[in-house]
Parts: structure tokens; C-alpha cells; sequence
């Protein structure tokens, strides 16, 4: 899946009787598709109800989504939408139920030495201004009866 703007993703499909087949045969009126993926859970290697469409031009997705989203499909109403996943990320966020800073990659991608974190430090903390009243001065009691 090369383009956000042309990669469609379509949730609701039911992952026991949906193929590539049918999905392309769905979509295929709003323009050429490139390539329908329907991911698979690596450990137990079953559908995951959804699929991503990738078409040769962004005006057929959006044709795509206008024409098919809240629609029915072999029973089903599926939703579609513009594809936030990229392939070039190093971990994929899009539909997981783990943590971000638990992926594999995410700690090492965003990790920050100390000298990088004293570099964007401030040096000095800021001065208050004593000329400034204190807006909390006189709260201290409580509401007055």
C-alpha cells in the first residue's frame, strides 16, 4: 500500500466468510484497484475483519468511501474510511491492543540520551514578577459568610 490518499480501509467485513475476491468485486466500480490486502493476526493466521483497497487514483477512493462507507457486504455494514496505516512505519499502531511504548521499535525510535534533554533544558528558570499581585492572595480562608 503505497498512498495514504488512494489506500482505503474498510472495518466491519466478516473475517469467516470474506475474501479478497469479494472485497475487489465491491470496490472495483469506483475505479482500478492496484491491491486488496485482508490482514491476518500473525498467531493465529485469521482474518482480522478488515481490508485495505488500494486504488490507482485519489479521486476513486474518495468515490469509494462516498459510495460504499455504512454500507452492506455479505450481511455486514462496514464502515470505510481513508487508511491511516504506513507501510514505512517501523511498528504498526493502527488497530492494536497494546500500548505504543510497548511495540517492539517504539522505545528505541523515541528514545532520548541526557544530553539531548539538557540541551532543550532551560539554563535559568523564569523570574516572577513581584510587581504582579498574587491572584490567589486571600483565597486562603475560604468563601466569607
Amino acid at each position: 500500500m503505497a498512498d495514504k490518499k488512494r489506500t482505503i480501509f474498510v472495518s466491519g467485513l466478516d473475517p469467516s466468510s470474506t475474501t479478497k475476491q469479494i472485497v475487489y468485486n465491491a470496490f472495483v466500480p469506483f475505479g482500478e484497484i492496484i491491491d486488496v490486502q485482508l490482514p491476518a493476526d500473525p498467531k493465529n493466521k485469521k482474518l482480522r475483519g478488515y481490508a485495505l483497497v488500494e486504488y490507482e487514483l485519489d479521486d476513486d477512493a474518495t468515490e469509494a468511501i462516498d459510495n460504499m462507507n455504512f454500507s452492506q457486504l455479505s450481511g455486514n455494514i462496514i464502515r470505510v474510511s481513508i487508511s491511516k496505516k504506513d507501510k514505512n512505519a517501523a511498528f504498526d499502531i493502527t488497530h492494536s491492543k497494546v500500548a505504543v511504548w510497548e511495540q517492539e521499535g517504539w522505545i528505541q525510535e523515541h528514545q532520548v540520551d541526557e544530553a539531548d534533554r539538557q540541551a532543550v533544558l532551560p539554563t535559568t528558570t523564569p523570574a516572577v514578577d513581584a510587581r504582579q499581585p498574587d491572584a490567589m492572595q486571600g483565597l486562603e480562608a475560604g468563601p466569607q459568610a
